[in-house]
């Protein structure tokens, strides 16, 4: 009885391995390949172990995301390694991690993708190699924590803004400082924005006024008032327009060169995170409630709520493609979200960014 089955086990297993195979080649060869962004998304990068993540960039092509955490901190016993982490956006797999020396509060890729700078809790803005974190340069002269910077598309100029109250101007390549803003009724700021002709700056912070500053000329601030508290976060429109977003839970659309107020919408939450898509027609938002809007700006409605993070949301930025948005918080998540055609910029297939100091609660910085 044994010997007939092993005989039939024997004939059989091969024609049925045959089979099968057969099956797979079948499928294979009539599935349509699917884009690999599409295949990812949403997708929750966790490798950040040690507590808040401050802060994210995406470089312009979409392919890098690299965000820096604040660690955790045992009071007296224990404080862990703070930690800045590369991936590639497609694929989630990490590229490069490396030790930040402080807490890093704002991130911000040069053109190449292939080198970005640090905005650090010591006062200093560094350059550093995306993948190997090699530290290629350190650029000072804040006093105090820088809380944001941004940069031009063409990598020729950065801006940066601290606690000192001061915008510092920049050549990326060289380190040079090329200007510094001081103003003669400083505040806190905690948020900075530089248009892409790098011609004009805005910022704001602490006292809730929205601060311009003209880089041609070398002059500013002119002060724009409107919130009610402090401003986390900004980011520039087309045709001179701004969006600003603050702890009074309110989003305000701005005429920047005529210093006017054109909307003001409740956004039902303090706004710690605010971006623009390339064509600037979409904005997303979040806030210590740990959702990210996505909102139509001519409109003034929001077109949909991704839930995913369980606590305040702390940054957000839109690569140059403008296919997806990505977002990190304090419960220690990096999250890709999809977006659709529409928020593509129409000009190339290839932006935007943003920043909120401190907790929601006591004040934090500001996206494009």
């Amino acid at each position: 009885m044994n010997d007939r089955k092993n005989r039939w086990f024997h004939r059989r297993v091969p024609e049925m391995v045959r089979i099968a195979s057969a099956a797979v080649m079948v499928a294979l060869a009539t599935t349509a390949p699917i884009p690999a962004l599409a295949q990812t998304l949403p997708l929750v990068l966790k490798e950040h172990r040690a507590g808040t993540v401050l802060s994210v960039a995406v470089s312009s092509d979409g392919r890098t995301v690299i965000a820096a955490d604040a660690g955790t901190r045992f009071v007296g016993a224990f404080e862990a390694d703070r930690k800045t982490i590369a991936w590639d956006a497609r694929t989630g797999v990490v590229l490069g991690r490396f030790e930040s020396e402080c807490d890093t509060w704002d991130l911000a890729f040069l053109p190449d993708g292939k080198h970005f700078l640090a905005a650090q809790e010591d006062g200093d803005l560094i350059l550093r190699e995306t993948r190997a974190g090699r530290i290629l340069g350190r650029f000072r002269g804040h006093v105090g924590r820088v809380m944001a910077i941004d940069v031009v598309p063409d990598g020729r100029r950065a801006v940066s803004c601290g606690i000192d109250g001061s915008v510092r101007l920049w050549d990326p390549r060289t380190g040079e400082q090329l200007h510094a803003f001081v103003d003669p009724e400083p505040t806190l700021l905690t948020c900075v924005r530089i248009d892409e002709d790098g011609r004009r700056v805005i910022a704001g912070g602490l006292d809730g006024v929205l601060r311009v500053y003209d880089l041609e000329r070398g002059t500013g601030p002119r002060r724009l008032p409107g919130h009610t508290d402090q401003i986390n976060t900004l980011a520039w429109l087309p045709e001179g327009r701004a969006l600003s977003g603050g702890r009074d839970r309110t989003i305000r659309t701005w005429d920047v060169e005529l210093g006017r107020l054109l909307d003001r919408i409740e956004a039902g939450t303090d706004v710690t995170a605010l971006v623009a898509s390339p064509g600037g027609r979409r904005a997303l938002f979040g806030g210590i409630d740990g959702l990210v809007h996505l909102r139509d700006v001519d409109l003034g409605r929001d077109l949909s709520v991704m839930k995913g993070h369980t606590s305040w949301i702390w940054d957000i930025r839109v690569p140059d493609t403008g296919r997806f948005a990505a977002s990190c918080g304090q419960d220690g998540t990096v999250r890709l979200w999809p977006l659709g055609p529409e928020d593509v910029d129409p000009r190339s297939n290839l932006g935007a960014r943003r920043r909120a100091p401190g907790r929601p609660s006591g004040g934090r910085r500001g996206s494009r």
